[in-house]
């Protein structure tokens, strides 16, 4: 039972991770850009880079379901956030009709922690929320999506209303298979799972946002531009995350990196971990198999490769100055897994037994 479930708060804590992995780095490149052009372009690029990223993305998940109607799509939800298709907070679930409510947006958190001004973020909700389009899209372009309201607009609640044709009314629901959790305990593949939808989105806005500056700068300035962005972007979390955990060495570094991504310190990924040396094998790259479905070449891979990992050392320079990061082998540059060595400063490392 151990190995399959996990609990239910850290299924949660999990599919936020990857949720605030999108939206700090959009955070940071908002800025970014804002600081190198203005707000106007920086939000136009992003707009564009959010609904490219998603569509995307999308373009591949839709082949975990058959079904490419609004009830399709819920059902793609159900894989992806764990979303309870019998949920109160669906007002409609059938064939031609599907909406839904949301309370919370992890997004709309981060930006407000982050000290955006609520002014600012209805300036940038269309910019960011402009992905719910590309998803819909793409998953079937018959599709008619409508956001009903919006935290980010000043709403008190986000609601998506996705359609086909012209009807607008629910009928009576029947009660629908769902990945619905139990109580206290989520399957560990759903988990992981929601885990790696917000990675991807992540990996899907740096790439589409790269891409895009390509055309306005060098590809040296582009790379750089966002290898700052993520680095800035993982050192906030890494902050944020030093406050949930006491201990600021390398134990600490693997519990926080146990409740962000449900990595079990007792299992297999784990070559080595004392208080002096954490040694992590990672459990796959959803950047590294995403751009590889998209056609990038392995150079550019490896190009890119420094930019897109600087989240991890941004993150551990946030959580403690005295544990370093380094990567020791890397999907993107071509290495068979991505390694993780954490050291402490200025304390001899134990030697594995």
């Amino acid at each position: 039972m151990a190995d399959s479930y996990v609990t239910k708060s850290q299924a949660d804590r999990m599919r936020k991770t990857g949720m605030e992995w999108e939206a700090a780095l959009f955070f940071e490149l908002y800025y970014a850009l804002v600081e190198k052009l203005n707000q106007v372009e920086a939000r136009e690029i992003l707009k564009m880079a959010m609904y490219l990223g998603r569509e995307k993305q999308t373009d591949i998940l839709r082949e975990l379901v058959n079904d490419h109607t609004p009830l399709g799509l819920a059902k793609l939800w159900n894989l992806l956030y764990g979303t309870d298709l019998n949920s109160k907070r669906i007002f409609a679930l059938q064939d031609d009709l599907f909406i839904i409510q949301g309370t919370g947006c992890a997004a709309f958190e981060l930006f407000k922690r982050w000290g955006m001004p609520e002014t600012e973020i209805r300036l940038i909700a269309d910019s960011f929320c402009v992905s719910d389009y590309g998803q819909a899209k793409s998953f079937n372009p018959e599709i008619r999506f409508r956001h009903n309201s919006r935290l980010m607009s000043g709403d008190p609640v986000c609601e998506w209303h996705y359609s086909l044709g012209t009807n607008s009314i629910p009928r009576r629901r029947e009660r629908i298979e769902s990945n619905e959790a139990r109580v206290d305990l989520v399957p560990r593949t759903l988990a992981s799972r929601m885990l790696k939808t917000g990675i991807e989105a992540q990996g899907a806005l740096f790439l589409a946002t790269y891409q895009i500056l390509c055309e306005k700068m060098t590809t040296e300035d582009a790379r750089e531009l966002l290898k700052m962005s993520l680095y800035q972007a993982g050192r906030r979390l890494g902050e944020e995350f030093r406050n949930l955990v006491n201990e600021e060495d390398v134990l600490g570094v693997a519990k926080a990196w146990s409740l962000m991504y449900g990595v079990d310190l007792e299992g297999e990924r784990v070559v080595h971990l004392s208080r002096n040396l954490l040694l992590l094998k990672g459990g796959g790259c959803p950047a590294f198999e995403m751009w590889k479905r998209w056609g990038i070449s392995t150079d550019e891979m490896k190009f890119l490769a420094p930019a897109y990992c600087a989240g991890d050392l941004g993150f551990v320079d946030g959580f403690s100055s005295k544990v370093t990061l380094t990567h020791t082998s890397r999907l993107l540059e071509g290495d068979k897994s991505c390694m993780y060595k954490f050291e402490f400063l200025g304390k001899s490392v134990e030697r594995n037994k």
